[in-house]
């Protein structure tokens, strides 16, 4: 079965509200544009906000093999002066 492209903002907004999570119409853009590019999304944030449910949720809707996401924890070993090795 082929990955899910959404046709619309609203249809992104729908598919990850039917599994679970809710986005606001930035974040639901940034993925549409994503979606539709097939183009990398970079979500930056706090501990907890729920980058990480963003990328399971994706991955559940859009039928994403989980090869397709990749985590990094790069910039906060940059941001704290530590090698990385990831």
């Amino acid at each position: 079965m082929a990955p899910t492209v959404p046709d619309t903002v609203e249809d992104v907004q729908k598919g990850l509200a039917d599994n679970e999570y809710l986005a606001d119409e930035g974040l639901a853009t940034s993925i549409f544009l994503a979606l539709r590019l097939q183009r990398p999304l970079l979500l930056e944030g706090e501990a907890g906000v729920g980058k990480t449910e963003v990328a399971k949720v994706l991955s559940r809707w859009t039928l994403a093999s989980p090869s397709f996401l990749s985590f990094s924890r790069w910039w906060e070993r940059v941001d704290a002066g530590m090698p990385s090795s990831d």
